[in-house]
């Protein structure tokens, strides 16, 4: 098992909950990232349509505060990322503590196929809100 990476992407998903527990939502629905100094989404300016991951910052703002309708509605795929991220975190506790992958045989195809699902379901999302 690569220790290295379950931790890492524990790590990351702390980080991510932890630094979206210290953000107000944004009530457009996205730019919450603005508030960590970043600047305005760069395709959302030049071309006045969203870009795929627009909104995700205030979904994952709105998810750890129990505010799901509206992470949906700010990004359906940052619900779903937050979502996995939830589901991974005690799955990657156990995996660690036993030194084995649990209940999971073929983690490259879970991986696989979760990050393939996830990027339909964000791709889709921004089909439907550049049409």
């Amino acid at each position: 098992m690569s220790t290295i990476l379950v931790a890492g992407l524990s790590l990351v998903f702390l980080a991510a909950f932890a630094l979206a527990s210290r953000l107000n939502p944004d009530p457009r629905g996205l730019g919450t990232h603005q508030q960590l100094g970043f600047p305005p989404c760069t395709i959302l300016t030049l071309f006045d349509f969203p870009c795929p991951t627009c909104g995700m910052t205030t979904s994952f703002a709105h998810y750890v505060r129990g505010e799901w309708r509206s992470a949906a509605r700010a990004s359906a795929s940052g619900l779903l990322m937050a979502c996995l991220g939830t589901f991974y975190l005690p799955w990657a506790a156990i995996s660690l503590y036993r030194k084995e992958f649990w209940r999971i045989h073929q983690p490259e195809l879970w991986f696989f196929g979760l990050l393939t699902g996830w990027m339909i379901v964000t791709v889709l999302e921004w089909l439907v809100r550049v049409s």
